[in-house]
Order: C-alpha cells, then sequence, then structure tokens
C-alpha cells in the first residue's frame, strides 16, 4: 500500500511550533528585561540557544540577560551593562562574539566603544584587558560553532547531564573541520529536504569529548545540537550526527504540542507501557523512530554520493545499524501503539511502518554483530566485532564499481 500521509508536510509545518515557541520566549524575555522592546525582537533572537537556556535553567544567576540580548540592546557610547564571563574568562555575546578576558567566572560591567566590536570591560578594580574573538560559524553556513563553557552552556550540562564533569569542549582543529565541512556539503547536495529543515532549525554545533555520553541535543537547549567526537569523528560520523540530532530538533518543533499525539501523557515510562526495560518515554520513543527513519533516508540518499570504498563501507555498516534499531523499537511499539498514540499519533507511526517495509525491501541479509554500540555508532569497535567483514565488503563494492 503506497505511503498517503504528507511527512515532508508535517516537517514543514514544524514552522508554527518555531512560531509558538518563539512566541513563549517573547512574553519570557519580557518580563525578564524590561528595558527592551521585546515585540521588536526577531525569531532568529528569541530561538536562540543560550536565551531558551537562560529561561529554562540556572544560569540566571551568573549571566544577566541583557549580555544575551547584547545585539539588540541601544548601543550609546561608554553605556555599560552588568556581564559574566565563564570558565575560560570569555565573555559570550550570541549573535556577536565573545570579548575574552584573564577573569573566569566573573561578574563585570561592558561597555562598547567607538567601532562596531572595540569593547571596553570594567572589574570591581578598574579596567580590564580583553580582547575580541568574532563569533565563529561553521564554513558555509549560518550555524554557531560552541568553543566557550560559557555559564549558560555550563548551567544546562550541569542540571540536566548526567557526569557533566568530564564534557570537555573541543575547539575544532582542521581534520575536524574538513569533516564537518564535508559532511555538510555532502548534506546540502543529495539530501536536499533534510538540508533545508536542519537550516531552518539548527543555530549551533558544540562539539565535546566525554568517555561514555552519546551525541545529544534538548529543548532545554533547543537550535543547539551535541556531538561527542571521542570516538572517532568521520565525514559519516557527522552526517549521522547532523540527521540524528538535528532531527530531534526539527521534530520536536513539528511536535511541540506533544500531548496531541498521545491518549496517554507524553512523558509516560515506555517501561510501564510495554513492560519492558526501556529508560524511553513514549514521546522519546516516537523521537526514536523519526531519527531512524531520518537516518535511513539519509544513508540511501547517501548512496549516489562520491565516497571512497573505505567511506562506502563505513555507511553500510551505519545502514545496517540504524535498521536493525528500527526494525526493534518498530516491534515494541506496534503491540501498543492504538493504545497509545492519539489520532493524530497514530498517522505518524503508521508512516514509520510503511518506510520500514520500504527500507526492508532493499535491505541485504545482514549477519554482523552490532552487539555493544550506544546511539553514536562506533566503526571502528564495529570492524573489531567483525573482522571478516571489512574484506568482504571491500570485494561486494570493487564488484559493484
Amino acid at each position: 500500500m503506497p505511503i498517503t500521509f504528507d511527512f515532508q508536510q508535517f516537517l514543514e509545518d514544524g514552522a508554527r511550533g518555531r512560531r509558538t515557541l518563539s512566541e513563549a520566549i517573547r512574553g519570557m524575555t519580557a518580563s525578564a528585561c524590561g528595558s527592551i522592546d521585546a515585540e521588536a525582537l526577531t525569531e532568529s533572537v528569541l530561538l536562540e540557544p543560550r536565551l531558551i537556556g537562560w529561561h529554562f535553567g540556572p544560569a540566571s544567576r551568573a549571566v544577566p540577560i541583557e549580555q544575551l540580548l547584547f545585539r539588540i540592546l541601544p548601543h550609546d557610547i561608554n553605556r555599560e551593562i552588568e556581564v559574566g564571563s565563564g570558565e575560560s574568562g570569555a565573555i559570550t555575546l550570541p549573535g556577536i562574539g565573545s570579548v575574552e578576558t584573564a577573569l573566569p567566572n566573573a561578574r563585570l560591567r561592558l561597555s562598547r566603544r567607538s567601532g562596531e566590536n572595540a569593547f571596553d570591560v570594567r572589574g570591581p578594580g578598574g579596567p580590564v584587558q580583553c580582547t575580541f574573538s568574532e563569533r565563529r560559524n561553521v564554513p558555509g553556513t549560518a550555524i554557531e560553532l560552541i568553543e566557550e563553557m560559557d555559564a549558560v552552556v555550563k548551567g544546562f550540562l550541569s542540571q540536566n547531564i548526567g557526569g557533566h564533569e568530564q564534557i570537555t569542549i573541543v575547539r575544532a582543529r582542521r581534520e575536524l573541520m574538513a569533516n564537518l565541512s564535508r559532511a555538510l556539503i555532502l548534506v546540502e547536495k543529495h539530501l536536499p529536504r533534510i538540508a533545508e529543515l536542519l537550516r531552518r532549525s539548527v543555530q549551533a554545533i558544540l562539539l565535546f569529548e566525554h568517555p561514555t555520553l552519546n551525541s545529544f541535543a534538548a529543548l532545554q537547549m533547543h537550535g543547539m545540537i551535541f556531538l561527542n567526537v571521542r570516538r572517532g569523528a568521520t565525514v559519516l560520523f557527522f552526517v549521522d550526527g547532523l540527521v540524528h540530532q538535528g532531527g530531534h530538533v526539527v521534530f520536536s518543533e513539528a511536535t511541540l504540542e506533544r500531548q496531541m499525539y498521545f491518549k496517554v501523557s507524553p512523558d509516560e515510562s515506555l517501561q510501564t507501557i510495554t513492560g519492558r526495560r526501556d529508560g524511553r518515554t513514549a514521546y522519546e520513543a516516537l523521537h526514536g523512530l523519526y531519527t531512524e527513519c531520518a537516518l535511513l533516508e539519509a544513508f540511501s540518499g547517501l548512496g549516489r554520493a562520491d565516497l571512497d570504498v573505505s567511506e562506502r563501507q563505513e555507511l553500510a555498516a551505519r545502514t545496517g545499524f540504524v535498521l536493525r534499531r528500527f526494525r526493534t523499537d518498530m516491534r515494541l511499539m506496534q503491540e501498543h501503539a492504538k493504545a497509545v498514540l492519539s489520532h493524530h499519533g497514530e498517522p505518524l507511526f503508521e508512516y514509520f511502518a510503511e518506510k520500514l517495509r520500504h527500507f526492508d525491501t532493499l535491505a541485504a541479509p545482514d549477519t554482523s554483530d552490532y552487539s555493544g554500540h550506544a546511539d553514536d555508532f562506533d566503526f571502528s569497535a564495529f570492524l573489531k566485532q567483525n573482522p571478516g567483514w571489512q574484506a568482504s565488503r571491500r570485494s561486494l563494492i570493487e564488484e559493484e564499481s
């Protein structure tokens, strides 16, 4: 039976969710900062991830909201505002860049001098030496690359992420930037619909290292994705991360009114629903089906890309891993879908079920060992688990070529 649900339109309608979220942030910002005209704030300002994080986290104790809105404040020469520096001493100004000082975690006074990006900083003892660094974007995009553990990011991590003390933010080395940039080029060229959604919804990327955490995204810092590069950051790792974690951002906007998709609470434990051990909620499980579906769409689209043999091997392994997870999650939800999902949620589930049937018809038999992998698939570990796989896959790719 052909797929009749217009899923692309469903995602594009996520623009309504963006408007709803931005209006909520507008009201909260107006209450928190009476010195601004909240009605004049644009969507890009309102959906700045650190502004959202400020409202939903403990950062207000360390960073005044005027600092996060600095780019839209009236800037009379020598007019000072109170600011807070981060762990490295940098004063983060979203949309502009950072003013770097040698005073970490300090309350300071900031003013703009004559010139667009010229600043003065003053502490309790007088003037503070500072330098300015412009906001860094991923080359060729408007996506900001976060390289500073500022107070908002730190507050979000400490409140929401277990083991956050072991997170180290990674400054983008040349190899990382080259792989991330190429991943974005591949997405733009071969996955135009996904690229359009990512351009709309993803505002920032933070690269980090942690021994066990998966990459993630969260509504409390909506628009920012966090990618753990510890296990190796190949081009396909970044494609996976952009589609997967960026997909969470996209899907969150499309399903902002979460309850309308469920008969039960969206926060109901999946373990309670299914009787099987699972730490996710019903809403998180639906998110998972979307990201698995999106990844398989993306990997299928990259079959036409100009990849070398090792990249094609990695693509095949990632496809097999996600397809196996998609099957498992669909089976888990299948028995309970009608009891859990509303008349809005059921068409989504049926769409995912039909897409799985489609991907299953394309899949070759696969007896690979995928055990022990977290959400962040580790291709190097996979090759060690499957010592004969690389040679046999190379042969197959060479025959196809």
